[in-house]
């Protein structure tokens, strides 16, 4: 019986590390260096802009050096060190004045380019409830990206 139930408790571990070892996947990463302009059209002032590759990691510090991102206005957003490579973009979450946080998803950052936020209609209504819609997408521009 002693042999028994340890040939099964030898087994049981065996398979416990098999499982563990083999499921567990290494995400590539690369090398990144991004210089970029951000601009503010959401209508809202923002007062903290945060980054991340996907919802697997933590969200950078706030990225601003003033205290507010005023609407209508432009920062200077740099990114680099190793990053993963990601398949959908990355994450960019703001904070408005009024405490209201928003995400955009699938955000392409790439060295030079310039990202404009704008919320759709329905979404401004949404952050003036103190609430946020993650159904509606956000409309994102690119505009002189270089490759």
């Amino acid at each position: 019986m002693r042999k028994f139930l340890l040939c099964l408790m030898t087994a049981v571990c065996l398979l416990g590390f098999s499982a563990c070892g083999g499921s567990e996947q290494e995400t590539e990463e690369v090398e990144i260096s991004y210089s970029m302009t951000f601009v503010n059209d959401t209508g809202h002032d923002i007062t903290s802009l945060q980054l991340r590759p996907t919802e697997d990691y933590d969200w950078t510090d706030n990225m601003l050096t003033e205290e507010v991102w005023q609407n209508g206005y432009e920062v200077p957003v740099s990114l680099s060190g190793m990053a993963p490579v990601t398949e959908n973009g990355w994450q960019v979450k703001v904070v408005f004045d009024e405490d209201v946080e928003h995400i955009w998803e699938n955000v392409e950052l790439g060295d030079g380019a310039a990202i404009e936020f704008t919320l759709e209609e329905s979404d401004e209504t949404a952050a003036d409830d103190q609430t946020t819609d993650d159904t509606e997408e956000p409309v994102l521009e690119e505009t002189g990206t270089e490759e």
